[in-house]
């Protein structure tokens, strides 16, 4: 009798003890499985701050690497040859200096309003310059002195130091012509400076066309252009 009591008793600890171990076990999978529920609903892990800086500057970096060059600004271009239509003859002695003066064609590119291309002992209307540059260049402006606009001293204004401007013929209209055909037309005040013309072409040569001239009251009848201009980029 006694052993049946103890037995019984062994049997009711051991079931107890099982009883409460699957309760652990249930309490401790609850647990993961509340874990697993949270980091769903949470969402994904927020990066830290140096992964976000290290994003923001890749795509600073890629735009910066899609943003087109910045066009370069106009600058100053020379032909470095010229063939013109017709040069009026150097003179060997000017009656006030006694010096030479030449009106070669090359002298409508060299830079020196001080001297110029004859390009009619009258009338220019028809007269060309056909410039080349040392290669193709994008063409910003085209410009050119309608006139002589020589400072020196001259015969008819008694060998004082004048602008040559009003004693000769001044040009009213040009054209100018490019590589691929194209062609723009400029008209001139009767201002002795360097008058512009905006245009946006890539050409390798210029060919230049007086159109027009005028005679002031008075003036000489040869037309002389000091300069031609044209600024761009290479």
């Amino acid at each position: 009798m006694v052993f049946l009591l103890a037995a019984v008793a062994v049997l009711g600890w051991v079931l107890v003890s099982s009883s409460g171990e699957d309760e652990v076990v249930a309490a401790e999978q609850g647990n993961d499985i509340s874990g697993s529920q949270k980091a769903s609903l949470e969402g994904p892990t927020k990066p830290d701050d140096d992964s976000a800086e290290g994003g923001d500057a890749a795509a600073t970096n890629m735009a910066l690497s899609e943003a087109p060059d910045a066009e370069a600004p106009p600058v100053a271009l020379t032909p470095e040859r010229i063939n013109v239509s017709f040069q009026r003859p150097a003179v060997d002695s000017i009656v006030c200096t006694g010096e030479p003066l030449a009106y070669s064609g090359e002298q409508l590119i060299d830079g020196d309003e001080n001297f110029g291309w004859g390009a009619s002992m009258g009338d220019a209307a028809g007269a060309t310059a056909d410039m080349q540059f040392p290669g193709p260049v994008k063409l910003a402006t085209v410009g050119l002195t309608p006139g002589y606009t020589r400072v020196a001293p001259r015969s008819k204004a008694g060998c004082q130091t004048v602008v040559a401007f009003p004693y000769q013929r001044f040009v009213q209209a040009v054209r100018w012509t490019f590589d691929d055909g194209s062609s723009v037309e400029q008209s001139f005040d009767q201002r002795p400076e360097m008058q512009t013309k905006p245009v946006d072409v890539t050409t390798s040569s210029v060919k230049l066309t007086i159109l027009s001239t005028a005679r002031p009251p008075g003036a000489d009848d040869e037309t002389v252009i000091s300069e031609a201009a044209f600024t761009g980029t290479p």
